[in-house]
């Protein structure tokens, strides 16, 4: 084989789905971000290609400036691809425009960050209920979802009306996954979703995510946590901008799985 074959080759790795029979939720196909920074071409994420099956909990791990957030924003179509693939339940998200993407958005995905991005001046509850109000829902149904949302996620009821100022770290951050659940999406993506928080509450909020994906919904996190990486189904590496390792855990979802508490679908 020659050398030009080789590196050929090696520019396409792939995360094989969860369950050989079930079809891929996620496909990634030669997906490229460069940009120029100083006369430099920056390959921030380079090539990468993949597949994700439903029910799994994959975690993006990698030195600070692999493109791991890169990446992710990518999946979620907050960024533009320079070239590649991308494919989400059967949405090919290059394609969209204008208000397709931001129905993909809506709907299609949930985002969690580590800065959590609550809006200050609402409750725990009009978080949870503002996505819906953009999708059009009906108050009194996002009104009674944002409250069932919140109660799964474990935020006491009591705490619904309170602003995020008044809410702990972790309770903010419960308040924030509850929101990227509130148009049910299917995909969940988490930037270091840990990483303003201690450790014991960071292990209550990796366990969510865990039930999430083990439920049925795909949840893909980009962290340093070497927790998240241990209860992930799949970890994959990344440095400068390229998959180099995909590993796979004993805990992989099954078909029919469930967690303990279930999280409300509409």
């Amino acid at each position: 084989m020659s050398s030009t074959q080789q590196e050929d080759r090696s520019e396409t790795q792939e995360i094989v789905p969860a369950q050989q029979t079930e079809k891929a939720l996620i496909v990634v196909e030669g997906l490229s971000k460069h940009f120029k920074q100083g006369g430099e071409l920056i390959k921030a994420v380079d090539r990468v290609s993949f597949k994700v099956a439903q029910r799994q909990l994959i975690a993006i791990t990698g030195p600070s400036g692999c493109g791991k957030t890169t990446l992710l924003y990518l999946l979620g179509g907050l960024e533009k691809p320079t070239s590649g693939k991308l494919i989400i339940d059967g949405t090919d998200v290059g394609a969209l425009k204008g208000r397709q993407e931001n129905a993909f958005r809506s709907k299609k995905v949930g985002f969690v960050f580590q800065s959590f991005n609550l809006i200050p001046n609402l409750s725990a509850l009009e978080n949870v209920m503002l996505p819906m109000e953009i999708a059009g829902k009906h108050h009194g149904d996002r009104q009674e979802r944002a409250r069932q949302l919140l109660i799964q996620v474990g935020l006491e009821e009591r705490r619904h009306s309170y602003r995020p100022g008044k809410l702990s770290g972790g309770q903010q951050q419960r308040v924030a996954i509850a929101r990227a659940l509130a148009n049910n999406p299917a995909v969940i993506l988490a930037d270091e979703p840990t990483g303003n928080l201690d450790s014991k509450t960071g292990r209550r909020i990796v366990e969510l995510l865990q039930q999430l994906a083990h439920q049925g919904r795909t949840v893909i996190v980009v962290t340093h946590d070497r927790s998240i990486a241990r209860l992930a189904d799949r970890r994959m590496e990344l440095e400068d901008g390229r998959v180099i390792s995909v590993k796979n855990n004993s805990n992989m979802a099954q078909p029919g799985t469930t967690a303990k508490t279930t999280i409300a679908k509409k």
